[in-house]
């Protein structure tokens, strides 16, 4: 079966009740939902709906936060005006996910939803090995 328009339409309803107050998900809310979702099934497409829903909740997280890889250390401070930066840019209150990956090689990697900001080391000399091909 797959989602139709009123499934999806019920989906986006479920996501919005597992918001808090700053758009935020809740995973408090999430979970109450599922519980009502648990006691009352809807009478046909329960595993449709289900996966809408994570698929949403899914998509939501991707853009309340920001997926920040660095190389070596990063002081509180840059990790902060990065996140300021970042912040500004798409005009929300953004949850940093911080991550140390060595094959950055130096520099940081940032990602909001579907948008990848690289200031990375191996991302310049990847650029080089493509642009002397």
């Amino acid at each position: 079966m797959v989602a139709t328009p009123a499934i999806k339409a019920t989906a986006r309803r479920l996501l919005a009740l597992s918001l808090d107050e700053q758009g935020a998900v809740s995973a408090e809310r999430a979970l109450e939902v599922i519980k009502v979702l648990e006691a009352n099934p809807p009478k046909r497409g329960l595993r449709v709906l289900l996966k809408t829903y994570a698929t949403y909740l899914e998509s939501h997280l991707t853009k309340t936060q920001a997926r920040i890889e660095h190389a070596g250390n990063l002081d509180a401070a840059a990790l902060q005006e990065l996140l300021t930066s970042l912040e500004q840019r798409y005009n929300r209150k953004l949850e940093p996910v911080v991550t140390e990956n060595p094959a950055l090689i130096a520099g940081v990697r940032a990602r909001v939803g579907d948008d990848v900001f690289d200031n990375s080391f191996a991302s310049t000399l990847q650029t080089l090995r493509q642009s002397l091909q």
